[in-house]
């Protein structure tokens, strides 16, 4: 009798821990929310010259704000919600941008720690379908089928508490 309760404690307990870790790093990233802006040479190689910066703002309720600056034209923005979710390769996490235009983005995201905390990302616009591929997170940022000119630089101006 007393090895069935051992085995049923142990059992419960075990579903337990992997109730509470089920999805703990799914949907938001603790490092991604607060206000990120690339601009100059952390615009991604296909970006130059059209746009002059962008400032991506993403709070700890999943949504997000994306403002776009072009030369000689009004401020765009653009808003949404996002999900975050781990890879099984590499330090890149999966980001999937879905806006309330029903654009729907998606790639990878990789958090770089230099002198200043920066965000790189690789994502593509798959809805309305484009024909473009999404990266491979076991090839990293870079390898979407708009290549290394893809990839865009974020610089973390504020975080939110």
């Amino acid at each position: 009798m007393k090895k069935i309760f051992s085995g049923t404690v142990i059992v419960l307990f075990s579903l337990a821990m992997i109730a509470g870790c089920k999805g703990k790093n799914e949907g938001n990233s603790e490092d991604l929310p607060g206000t990120w802006v690339s601009k100059g040479s952390d615009l991604s190689a296909l970006q130059a010259g059209a746009i002059d910066s962008i400032i991506l703002y993403f709070d700890r309720l999943n949504i997000f704000d994306m403002t776009i600056y072009r030369p000689g034209i009004p401020a765009q923005t653009n808003e949404g919600n996002y999900l975050v979710s781990d890879t099984q390769f590499g330090l890149s996490q999966w980001l999937i941008l879905v806006f309330n235009n029903g654009r729907e983005e998606q790639g990878l995201i990789q958090f770089l720690i230099t002198d200043r905390i920066m965000l790189q990302t690789d994502l593509v616009q798959t809805q309305p379908d484009l024909g473009h591929v999404p990266p491979n997170p076991e090839l990293g940022p870079g390898s979407s089928s708009l290549g290394q000119a893809n990839i865009q630089r974020y610089v973390k101006k504020s975080s939110e508490f």
